[in-house]
């Protein structure tokens, strides 16, 4: 396990140097956690473990990739060393993009201190 260790933080060390680095943390097993469940008017707490779950997360890591490629060829280096810490065959990483601000330009029409600057300003730190 500690072979494993090192090189996840010797990966993660090489993604953070290339600035693609935003947040990769372990997730703690699920007995520690909790599902919420429900609607607007109701709402379920059912507490882990999830034994039934045939789908686990067990991390979750952020990169600011250059290209879909990359964050392919990174999640692919993160899966091996994975696979092989854990001493399992095969494994799975999903690739998703993130939505950014820019995903949704302000309207022409948005006031000064509309919901865009806002939402600015709270990924600036400063909402």
């Amino acid at each position: 396990m500690k072979m494993k260790i090192l090189k996840m933080g010797a990966l993660m060390a090489e993604i953070a140097a290339a600035g693609g680095l935003i947040s990769g943390d372990g997730l703690r097993p699920s007995a520690k956690g909790a599902k919420v469940r429900g609607a607007v008017k109701s709402r379920t707490v059912i507490d882990g473990p999830f034994t039934e779950a045939k789908e686990i997360v067990a991390g979750i890591s952020v990169f600011s990739a250059a290209s879909k490629q990359q964050a392919i060829e990174w999640s692919r280096c993160c899966l091996v060393i994975h696979c092989e810490g854990v001493g399992v065959s095969e494994g799975q990483i999903e690739v998703r993009p993130i939505y950014e601000l820019s995903d949704f330009p302000a309207s022409p029409n948005e006031r000064q201190g509309g919901w865009h600057e806002q939402e600015q300003a709270f990924r600036d730190g400063s909402g």
